[in-house]
């Protein structure tokens, strides 16, 4: 599922959690060749790790491809 999607970019960002507190983490923006489309995930410092945000990516590639399927 790698080959669905390409990281183009990778940016701290501070964002507000559930409890509206000022979070660090990242900002990871990845293209989806097949729709033609570039999208983004924004993930916890503490969670940023290959495997979670392989599952991020994945999952929101997934969501656009229900989207446009037929």
């Amino acid at each position: 599922m790698a080959d669905e999607y390409a990281i183009v970019l990778v940016e701290r960002w501070t964002f507000l959690n559930e409890q509206r507190n000022p979070t660090d983490g990242y900002r990871v923006t990845f293209s989806i060749p097949d729709l033609g489309m570039t999208d983004h995930i924004i993930i916890a410092k503490a969670n940023y790790n290959p495997t979670n945000v392989k599952k991020a990516i994945q999952a929101q590639v997934s969501v656009h491809k229900a989207m446009f399927a037929e």
